[in-house]
């Protein structure tokens, strides 16, 4: 039954009133009136405690008896045609892009502009001019043409080679100084972009040709060597001045860059022959 929440009080307190065991302490049931009373008072601080959270009483009655299952229902049936039902049903379409479809039909309208100007062009503008899709000049006639390939360089360094073929045969340096190419400790040296000699380190080996040391025991130049000749078998010169190339107390005097005579001190030798 529905009641406000002032009925509920005021049926609390003359129920309260009615079985207080004060005012039954001469009956037989006092007893029994207190647990009544109990009961009363717990009622009354659950319907106080709910309203103060929901701020209404309760409309129905708070004890309610549950629904009882069917004792004749099969359930195995029920769920059985529930799985059937769900095994067919379809399942739900897939979501589409909206910007992918847009882009698909600018590419799709794109290909069909394209496409045929392209097989157009393929078929019949190939044969006005061959020249336009020779991409090449070395491809002529389905014959193609190598590069040219140097056939002049030595296999090794010698006195008198430029500095691109010394980068071919020995590669590119560590550093550079000047006149002076450094592959580790050791030196390749150049005079007017030419090589004039080179001091090699065992540790760190250079290309360099030796077959004239091998075929002569002791090299040696003589009157009218180059300065390139000179710097190859003697070595750098200590010094040098115009055209006076000193090896320690030794000399040797040049006239337009070839030997003219040397002054040959023993504590200093040259290595030279007459």
């Amino acid at each position: 039954m529905n009641a406000s929440w002032g009925e509920i009080r005021r049926a609390y307190r003359e129920l309260a009133q009615r079985h207080h065991p004060d005012r039954q302490v001469e009956s037989s049931g006092a007893s029994n009136d207190g647990e009544r009373f109990k009961d009363i008072s717990r009622a009354f601080r659950l319907l106080s405690e709910y309203v103060k959270e929901h701020g209404l009483p309760p409309e129905q009655e708070i004890h309610r008896q549950a629904p009882q299952p069917d004792p004749d229902l099969d359930t195995s049936k029920v769920y059985n045609e529930w799985r059937e039902s769900f095994r067919h049903q379809e399942p739900p379409p897939a979501s589409v892009n909206p910007v992918s479809v847009a882009k698909f039909k600018r590419y799709k309208r794109a290909a069909l502009v394209i496409l045929p100007v392209l097989i157009v062009y393929l078929v019949f503008g190939l044969g006005d001019n061959e020249d336009e899709y020779v991409l090449d000049s070395r491809w002529s006639e389905d014959v193609y043409t190598p590069p040219a390939v140097r056939t002049d360089i030595p296999g090794y360094v010698q006195v008198g080679l430029d500095k691109e073929t010394v980068l071919l045969i020995q590669g590119e340096p560590t550093r550079k100084q000047g006149d002076v190419w450094y592959y580790g400790e050791s030196k390749i040296f150049f005079e007017d972009g030419h090589v004039s000699g080179w001091e090699m380190d065992l540790a760190y080996p250079l290309r360099v040709d030796l077959g004239e040391r091998k075929r002569r025991s002791v090299p040696r130049f003589t009157y009218g060597a180059s300065k390139l000749e000179v710097e190859a078998i003697q070595g750098r010169p200590t010094a040098k001045k115009e055209d006076v190339w000193f090896y320690g107390l030794s000399k040797v005097y040049f006239r337009n860059g070839l030997v003219v005579r040397w002054e040959n001190d023993p504590r200093t030798p040259l290595l030279v022959y007459e």
